[in-house]
């Protein structure tokens, strides 16, 4: 049976220049559409490349490559599964229409089940929010930098003010700012908190930053304490194929090229540091199941900068990107590790363990259980919620009734006369009620009237409130109280 695999491709992640080898190739040509760039200036990208090694090594799947121009619902539709390889939903975002973006469409597409996009949109949802990942991994015990974002519908904070008396109360000497979908270190900018506070000038210069519509276009604008290792020490990026480690590379910008340098040979104290952390950072990323068993993402990185505390040498997590990300092939050429011939490997198996769990036939082959299950949970939050209800109109109801009028002399002439109050106890043991354990002195004569209402205090013995409930009798005055000497004497 053929395996039918979509491959959404499109990325700028450069391979080679010499592209004719997978252009003119005989029994697998790959289409001049596909090339990134025009003329001379034209190469091929590693998503094309993987592509062609699934065409060549895996003659019983059926390899539907597709650019973001070329994605709708019926197409996904027919591959049993479509791996993001390079439009995703950043991409989806620096793509300009007339009045916008893609990031909206393309998300309602990859949401959709049956479109089977993988990885899943959570995943892919978890991976973008970096403003909420960094305090999940912080929860979780994985080191991440100190860190706080503004969403840009919180219009209050969005001002220098605010991200100043943040910054300070945190204690960060200086930091950086860096919107959430951004991408290239593009908008990305660096402050000193010492020059923020003593030049005005330096403070616009924030302000002005904060309002940008540039930036204000993104989700969210993250702010983190500055890591000065990034200068002295190399950032490790570690690949994790399948949930399992596959290998490492070390980059550190050139700020005179504008170039990433490349490092292969990485200490091995500094790898166990970020393989710890990687293997932190996966288990808390979310749980895709299929018949109660946890599929894997193919590919995660995961990127780890020096360092947590001046130069201490400790590692912290960075960021985490999925499997469309930049795969540094000069690095791996550099190492002998053939990245094309691995990766491809990874998404046909992959391809091969989701179809055998049904995924295929319905989007997550837990459909029918999910629909039972939220059944299930939607009926115990109704249950609960009417529960609470009903507890709540009891409390309020007994408060209303325990703020009943009760009986006060009247006239007695007496005015050293004063009754004794106290808690609830049995009408049947009280003299005049629930509320009254004492006559005082004799009062002239037994003319009795309703004074004002007065609380009766935190009751809460149901067995008192049942004792006062059934022995009193209501009136158009008031209350009287049944079987009290009180009573009687009042009604004969």
């Amino acid at each position: 049976m053929v395996l039918k695999i979509g491959l959404i491709v499109g990325k700028d992640d450069w391979y080679t220049e010499d592209y004719k080898e997978y252009t003119n190739d005989p029994d697998y040509p790959i289409d001049k559409k596909f090339l990134t760039g025009k003329g001379r200036d034209a190469y091929i990208s590693s998503d094309i490349v993987i592509a062609h090694e699934m065409m060549k090594r895996y003659p019983d799947a059926e390899i539907d490559m597709m650019l973001a121009k070329d994605l709708n619902l019926k197409r996904l539709e027919k591959n049993d599964v479509n791996f993001i390889l390079g439009h995703d939903l950043v991409d989806a975002f620096w793509r300009k229409k007339r009045g916008g973006n893609y990031h909206d469409e393309f998300t309602k597409l990859y949401k959709n089940p049956k479109a089977r996009v993988f990885p899943t949109y959570p995943v892919q949802k978890f991976v973008l929010d970096k403003g909420e990942y960094y305090l999940k991994f912080k929860r979780a015990g994985v080191p991440v930098l100190p860190t706080f974002y503004i969403k840009n519908t919180e219009k209050s904070k969005l001002n220098a003010d605010y991200v100043i008396r943040r910054a300070k109360r945190l204690g960060w000497d200086e930091f950086i700012g860096k919107p959430e979908l951004g991408a290239w270190g593009r908008m990305f900018s660096k402050w000193d908190l010492e020059k923020l506070l003593n030049n005005a000038s330096y403070r616009k210069k924030l302000d002005k930053y904060l309002k940008n519509p540039k930036v204000t276009k993104f989700p969210a604008i993250i702010f983190q304490k500055s890591a000065p290792g990034f200068k002295e020490f190399w950032e490790i990026r570690t690949y994790w194929f399948n949930g399992k480690f596959s290998h490492a590379l070390g980059t550190k910008h050139n700020f005179d090229t504008e170039d990433d340098d490349l490092d292969v040979d990485i200490d091995p104290k500094i790898l166990k540091q970020c393989k710890s952390i990687g293997r932190k950072a996966i288990k808390v990323l979310p749980k895709m199941k299929i018949k109660g068993k946890v599929v894997q993402p193919a590919m995660i990185r995961v990127d780890c900068g020096c360092c947590t505390d001046g130069l201490n040498g400790k590692y912290f997590l960075n960021e985490i990107e999925n499997q469309g990300c930049n795969l540094f092939i000069e690095a791996t050429e550099m190492m002998d590790f053939p990245i094309a011939e691995k990766f491809a490997k990874v998404l046909y198996n992959k391809a091969k363990e989701l179809k055998s769990l049904g995924w295929n036939a319905n989007g997550n082959g837990n459909r029918r259980r999910s629909r039972r299950k939220s059944r299930r949970k939607s009926r115990r939050k109704s249950r609960s919620k009417s529960r609470r209800k009903s507890r709540s109109k009891n409390r309020r109801g007994r408060r209303r009734r325990f703020s009943q009028p009760v009986f006060q002399p009247s006239g007695y002439g007496d005015p050293t006369w004063q009754p004794t109050w106290s808690g609830m106890t049995s009408s049947k043991t009280c003299g005049v009620g629930p509320y009254y354990s004492g006559y005082g002195p004799s009062p002239p004569g037994l003319s009795y009237a309703f004074g004002t209402q007065k609380p009766m205090g935190n009751l809460s013995i149901n067995r008192g409130w049942r004792n006062w409930n059934n022995n009193h009798i209501p009136t158009p005055g008031g209350f009287l109280w049944e079987n009290s000497p009180l009573d009687r004497a009042l009604n004969a």
